[in-house]
């Protein structure tokens, strides 16, 4: 009996030392700390005068990409009451257009590349944009992902940074 006990004892702490040794994988990247979201005027593709959102947040050891989420609430206005929808954007640093590497821990998000989300999210609403009264308002909050290296290797869900506020954009579409 006592040998079944040690042998179990020594398969738990074989396993344990396993797990926390090897068992890191997809998920084990640190969330990062936004440092800044400032709405600012930047240069994208050498096309001066773009208006961007500039998102920066500290680098993560291992990460080679990563995901920034911009969640929010559309307010739009068809003729009558004010109407509110919740939309939720994805843009990553391997869409980055200004040259530098997918590891880099910033992003400059063009304020069109955020009007055309906002504009696909009210189409898909069922949105007559035709009907659009006043102007369209999000008021959203951004939050950045580390991804680690590889395709094939199943999710990574590593865990977001806490959610910062952005500038709130409002205008027309496309919101200037």
């Amino acid at each position: 009996m006592k040998i079944k006990r040690a042998i179990l004892m020594l398969t738990a702490i074989s396993l344990l030392v396993t797990i926390t040794t090897f068992g890191k994988g997809q998920g084990s990247l640190a969330a990062p700390t936004i440092s800044s979201i400032i709405e600012t005027t930047a240069t994208i593709d050498g096309i001066p005068g773009v208006d961007v959102v500039k998102i920066d947040w500290n680098d993560i050891t291992g990460a080679v990409k990563y995901s920034v989420d911009i969640e929010g609430v559309v307010t739009y206005n068809t003729g009558g009451d004010d109407l509110e929808l919740e939309v939720e954007f994805s843009f990553g640093t391997s869409d980055r257009l200004d040259g530098y590497e997918m590891g880099q821990s910033d992003l400059n998000i063009p304020v069109l590349d955020i009007a055309a989300a906002v504009e696909a999210a009210l189409l898909d609403a069922g949105v007559d944009l035709g009907t659009l009264t006043a102007d369209v308002v999000l008021v959203s909050t951004a939050k950045v992902k580390a991804l680690g290296p590889g395709n094939g290797n199943g999710r990574q869900n590593n865990p977001f940074s806490p959610p910062v506020a952005m500038p709130t954009l409002s205008g027309p579409l496309p919101l200037p």
